[in-house]
């Protein structure tokens, strides 16, 4: 939120007509209006919508703050805005479909040479060991319960995009980070990595985790690097293997990162394969959350438009 204040404030000029989606109950849209925005269209999904005309009423912004709920892709505003603020980062950025909303609400909704806040993101991989999470999200399936087997939910678990924080201590590799994605410029929701890891100290895979810096506006930035000493205090996405691997430095671990968008929907796929010193292969993952989902064959052809 202060990364988020101190862009609008950087941002926003006397006049400026401003949406804010994501707005949950109207903080960044208040700010807006103290920062000089003439109106401010709250776009927020959720039923905390219905209480931003009051928020907005108690804090004197009654006649500015103009509330919609639903998804940004359905609404049509009465006129274009100068800055669209996508206040929807998530533990990996992009998790809840950020991309997908700015490059629709630049198209319909921001003015041509207008801002978005934030401007860019970049997002970063990395192998990673972290033993007591997975033994308590995967391996624990593993386990006997009551005399009975309950082994078939763990590739269930193992299809999860898991949340958890971690220190750097459980990094196994140098990070891989993608180009910086420019929310003004950017043409497609899909983001993929493509990426190999040499694993640099002795310890065991568990899968990869994930996470992002933003940058805001100009010199305004946030993130939730385990590198980063100032990191927000939040959860990184984590992407398990169904089996933990045994590794020491030298071995090199090929990964395949992506994120599928369909009928809105963000799809994660993460594929990995696993090398020891002579290169030979010791270890071969496919994992998806569409695996994850327990959508049975006969829902699968039901969706699908024949």
């Amino acid at each position: 939120m202060h990364a988020y204040r101190d862009a609008i404030f950087q941002v926003v000029r006397q006049g400026d007509v401003v949406a804010d989606i994501g707005a949950g109950l109207g903080v960044l849209s208040l700010q807006a209006c103290a920062a000089g925005a003439a109106r401010v269209y709250a776009i927020e999904i959720d039923a905390v919508a219905n209480l931003i005309p009051d928020i907005a009423n108690t804090n004197g912004f009654a006649d500015r703050i103009v509330a919609y709920k639903g998804v940004s892709f359905e609404i049509d505003l009465p006129e274009r805005v100068d800055i669209v603020i996508a206040s929807m980062l998530d533990s990996f950025g992009v998790d809840s479909n950020l991309l997908e909303v700015v490059i629709d609400a630049r198209r319909r909704l921001l003015k041509p040479g207008g801002t978005i806040i934030p401007s860019a993101l970049q997002l970063s991989v990395c192998p990673i060991e972290v033993t007591s999470f997975y033994e308590e999200n995967v391996a624990r399936w593993s386990q006997p319960r009551f005399g009975f087997s309950f082994g078939d939910a763990r590739r269930f678990a193992a299809n999860q995009r898991l949340c958890t924080r971690i220190q750097r201590e459980s990094l196994l590799a140098t990070p891989k980070s993608s180009d910086q994605i420019e929310l003004l410029f950017v043409e497609s929701a899909a983001v993929s990595f493509d990426v190999d890891f040499l694993i640099e100290r002795i310890g065991v895979f568990h899968g990869f985790a994930g996470w992002f810096d933003a940058t805001m506006a100009a010199g305004v930035r946030c993130g939730n690097s385990p590198l980063d000493a100032h990191a927000l205090p939040w959860a990184l996405s984590i992407f398990p293997v169904e089996h933990p691997v045994p590794v020491q430095p030298g071995y090199t671990v090929k990964a395949r990162i992506r994120a599928v968008t369909f009928q809105r929907e963000i799809t994660w796929v993460w594929n990995a394969q696993i090398f020891d010193l002579a290169g030979v292969p010791i270890a071969v993952f496919k994992h998806s959350t569409f695996e994850g989902s327990l959508i049975t064959r006969h829902e699968l052809v039901r969706e699908i438009p024949q």
